[in-house]
């Protein structure tokens, strides 16, 4: 017989009984569900707090191990296999960044703050007289590095090193001049550390062998890094390669961002200074074997996304795509040694001489 309830307005038509006992039991199983969902949440809330706590535990206790049994015994210390375990899993505390970054880079080129003021001198005259086609790029690109930082926003403190590092470095090195994405290094650099450091660690890194080649644009040796670590994805990594050749994402595609600015600006920039801090102790493979762990953390999502879906994904990851502890799990189960880079390097060179040779 029909049923007037509450659970259905009154102009419309009484539900019959058995619709009404099946409506709240839908009802019921809704506000479990819900309830179940809230439960989880507060669950996963907890869990993110408990985490959090135990980081910043180890963090405190990491500070201590580096300022007490390391940095006094650096020499001795730096290559040590527990020096860098730590930093490999568990990175360098934020705190101590601007010591440990300077130190573990080194200063082959000399910088002094000395050499740095002068520039600092000199700009003042020569670049803020008449066009410069840098410091127009350098304008150009302040408001776009890491624009979510209060930090670099608003010509703000920031902002200003920023520019003042970078322009120091035009006219350090006026041959090359500003790049695009170097400022992404700087910023980096400068949120750990004061504009003279920051300037020498940036010229120290940009005269490595790998990025003196990807920002002087050297075609031809750009082109054997490509081919490189091509042939690493197919030894390492032969099915992801396969489907990434399958929807023609090559990559010179994605690796020229990834190394240009140390991937700064295509991941968080939290876990891109856990690579930053592994990448000063080990060497320029480090990027190699830091772009074969990403593409691995990865996989299982490149595999369903198509060329477009792909490339966004490479360019722009947040917090919520990367686990650092997953990513970096996947970084160290690849055995890429500096060696290991220049055989690879080796056979990208004889692949190309064969190429031409066919030709």
């Amino acid at each position: 017989m029909p049923v007037v309830t509450t659970t259905r307005p009154r102009q419309l038509p009484p539900k019959t009984e058995e619709e009404e006992i099946r409506h709240l039991k839908q009802h019921e199983e809704m506000l479990k569900g819900y309830m179940k969902k809230v439960v989880l949440e507060e669950e996963e809330k907890k869990r993110k707090k408990k985490m959090q706590l135990e980081k910043e535990n180890k963090v405190i206790q990491h500070i201590a191990i580096w300022e007490q049994k390391i940095l006094p015994f650096w020499e001795e210390k730096k290559s040590a296999p527990e020096t860098r375990e730590m930093c490999w899993k568990y990175g360098i505390p934020p705190k101590l960044r601007e010591k440990i970054w300077v130190k573990a880079l080194g200063n082959p080129l000399n910088i002094t703050r000395q050499m740095y003021n002068s520039l600092l001198e000199e700009k003042n005259h020569k670049l803020r007289n008449g066009a410069n086609k840098s410091v127009d790029q350098i304008l150009l690109d302040l408001p776009r590095t890491f624009p979510a930082l209060s930090f670099f926003q608003d010509h703000g403190i920031g902002t200003m090193s920023l520019r003042e590092v970078l322009e120091a470095f035009v006219l350090f090195k006026p041959d090359l001049g500003y790049v695009q994405g170097m400022s992404f290094i700087a910023a980096a650099l400068l949120l750990n550390m004061d504009t003279y450091e920051a300037f020498q660690c940036m010229c120290n890194i940009l005269n490595s062998n790998c990025h003196s080649v990807f920002y002087l644009v050297d075609v031809p040796k750009m082109e054997q890094y490509f081919v490189a670590f091509d042939l690493m994805l197919e030894y390492y990594l032969p099915n992801l390669n396969k489907h990434l050749r399958e929807i023609d994402l090559h990559p010179r595609l994605y690796l020229i961002d990834w190394i240009l600015t140390i991937f700064t600006k295509s991941i968080p920039i939290d876990i891109a200074s856990h690579i930053i801090d592994i990448y000063f102790f080990e060497g320029e493979h480090f990027l190699f074997r830091a772009a074969l762990g990403l593409l691995k953390f990865l996989g299982n999502r490149l595999f369903y996304t198509d060329f477009d879906e792909s490339m966004i994904m490479l360019q722009s990851l947040t917090a919520e795509d990367i686990e650092d502890h997953a990513l970096f799990g996947c970084i160290k189960s690849f055995n890429l040694e500096e060696k290991d880079l220049q055989n690879f390097l080796a056979m990208a060179s004889e692949s190309t001489i064969d190429d031409q040779t066919s030709t």
